[in-house]
């Protein structure tokens, strides 16, 4: 769905939902940039687990806002069912990146395995379900509101989230 297609007033969610995802995009690409520079395990554990947080508290929202809220628009149980996989498997690699210290070999393999599962999520939401969803009667600048107000909220926390 191109941006012009969507509300324009307020704070739309699904707004909010598309520039986390660009958001995404931008920091998976500069820890690749890290990686392919050679910058030392340290560094890139640590954007790691930036990411990793940002990750969960992203799932978080969309878990306890967004899937209800489309599931009610749009009676489509597909819609829940699907992304609740997706983010199971998003919170077990995120808990390993986690637990992970410098001296893990692994890390760039996990954070390529999450990129991929992130990226084909996006793709997944922003098609065809904002696109279902921004013709139906949702209130998306509620629905906005509330997700950014929860996202701050979460993103105060201290600690990791998953």
């Amino acid at each position: 769905m191109t941006r012009a297609a969507m509300p324009k007033q307020g704070v739309c969610a699904l707004s909010v939902l598309t520039d986390d995802h660009l958001a995404f995009s931008r920091v998976f690409d500069r820890f690749e940039q890290q990686r392919a520079a050679g910058a030392d395990a340290a560094a890139r554990l640590q954007l790691a687990r930036e990411i990793c947080q940002r990750l969960s508290v992203h799932a978080t929202v969309e878990e306890e806002l967004f899937y209800p809220a489309a599931f009610d628009a749009l009676e489509d149980e597909q819609v829940i069912t699907s992304a609740a996989s997706d983010h199971r498997i998003l919170h077990a690699l995120i808990r390993q990146i986690q637990q992970m210290d410098e001296r893990d070999e692994g890390l760039d393999a996990r954070m390529a395995q999450l990129h991929r599962l992130v990226s084909e999520h996006v793709e997944q939401e922003e098609g065809p379900l904002f696109t279902r969803l921004a013709f139906t009667s949702l209130d998306l600048e509620d629905l906005g509101q509330r997700i950014a107000a929860r996202r701050d909220e979460l993103m105060s926390e201290p600690g990791p989230l998953v």
